[in-house]
């Protein structure tokens, strides 16, 4: 009876997973990668590893600068893992199977009786929306300009 409550656990779980549209990755208390869901894959092209050791040998993580690499231990489903909730943390990662993508990242401790188990990872792709946002601060800036010369132009004459 347990081993049947646990299997449909498990299914439930998954199912539950596959049904969000936000990028979930959980790890076990060692950072083993027990369960990611479809999402996680389409985003980062996930290798089937089996921990973050394993991961991070075929991607690396930036600050948002895209020049600081996050040092050992500093990503946010390993703080997590030490206790850390981080929420909104921005995060700029690359392999050879991706250019490069801005994400967002929330990660929890994930806990049993008050001891860590392990984390989860919530993150999603905001690469098209910074680059949105660039155009519009690009845009707004050459309208400042031609609007000073229009100005200047006028008060010249």
């Amino acid at each position: 009876m347990i081993a049947e409550e646990s299997i449909l656990t498990n299914n439930v779980l998954k199912q539950i997973l596959e049904s969000i549209s936000t990028a979930i990755i959980i790890a076990d208390k060692e950072g083993n990668f027990v369960l990611w869901n479809d999402k996680a894959d389409d985003i980062l092209k996930m290798q089937k590893t089996s921990n973050f050791q394993q991961w991070i040998e075929y991607y690396s993580i930036y600050h948002m600068d895209k020049v600081t690499e996050y040092k050992e231990g500093e990503a946010p489903i390993l703080r997590a893992l030490a206790g850390e909730s981080i929420t909104g943390e921005k995060i700029w990662v690359k392999n050879k199977n991706i250019e490069g993508l801005y994400l967002t990242v929330d990660a929890f401790p994930l806990l049993e009786k008050e001891n860590i188990v392990g984390s989860v990872a919530i993150f999603s792709d905001i690469t098209e929306k910074l680059r949105m946002e660039m155009l519009f601060a690009e845009f707004a800036e050459r309208f400042e300009h031609i609007k000073q010369l229009l100005t200047e132009s006028i008060l010249s004459k």
